[in-house]
């Protein structure tokens, strides 16, 4: 019963996330001013954990940034490669998003770009 409870919520998490950080809708709320959805997304305990493990954070970045080929992200981050599988498998299991996917990987590029815009504006109005 508990496993088809956390089937239907990374289910509901990931029809989430593909449609908060689709390019069109991520365009239309920051036009509109509806950045409270994103802001209330990153709070969700599981958006929070993934995005505070700097291991997982680190390699799928690295990933991103090495055009989804394994072997030269394994390569020029010095990491083994089924480390590197293991922690790609481990961020679609727990978001749904499968980052060998054009898309999928899009929408998570979008995701941590929106994190860190946020992250800059909240320094910047600390700051003032």
């Amino acid at each position: 019963m508990k496993v088809k409870k956390q089937d239907k919520e990374e289910e509901n998490l990931e029809e989430e996330i593909r449609l908060i950080f689709s390019t069109e809708y991520v365009l239309n709320c920051f036009s509109d001013g509806n950045e409270m959805q994103y802001i209330k997304f990153f709070k969700i305990p599981k958006i929070e954990k993934l995005i505070n493990n700097e291991e997982i954070m680190y390699s799928i970045k690295q990933y991103l940034a090495n055009d989804l080929i394994i072997s030269q992200t394994s390569r020029s981050s010095f990491m083994h490669r089924n480390t590197l599988i293991y922690r790609v498998n481990k961020f679609h299991k727990l978001t749904g998003l499968n980052l060998k996917k054009f898309n999928d990987s899009v929408l998570f590029n979008n995701m941590i770009h929106i994190k860190s815009f946020f992250d800059t504006k909240t320094k910047i109005n600390d700051i003032f």
